[in-house]
């Protein structure tokens, strides 16, 4: 075997437990759909530019993020996911800080929760 500095995820196709991670709880006719952080490990000093306010359409007030993690994406990025109604305040729209839905239908194979660093290895998949 050729050993190289470089490593990838052999990523596998959900299974039937992960799906259950997607619902709908808002009736959405895109159907189930799970949410994800809308914020990044990135702060406000390394990037200013991920760093501005946001309005939840449900009460009006125009939140930020925290200084040690900012947004994950652009203005112009979260102009469009408004506007494509994915961004989610929670199930009476007060959540603090949006968060974004990803899509069932739109969902990639997934990454190995466990991942073991061994050529020896042999990755198990529950299904």
């Amino acid at each position: 075997m050729q050993k190289t500095d470089e490593w990838s995820v052999n990523r596998l196709p959900m299974n039937e437990r992960q799906a259950q991670n997607y619902t709908n709880i808002d009736n959405d006719p895109r159907g189930d759909w799970n949410s994800s952080t809308y914020t990044c490990n990135k702060s406000r000093r390394e990037r200013p530019n991920l760093y501005y306010g946001i309005v939840n359409p449900f009460t009006g007030q125009e939140v930020y993020p925290s200084e040690d993690a900012v947004w994950k994406y652009s203005k112009e990025k979260t102009k469009q996911l408004v506007e494509d109604s994915l961004l989610y305040w929670g199930k009476h729209g007060d959540s603090l800080r949006p968060r974004v839905k990803k899509f069932i239908n739109d969902a990639k194979d997934m990454v190995p929760t466990l991942i073991a660093m061994d050529s020896e290895a042999v990755a198990i998949s529950r299904r």
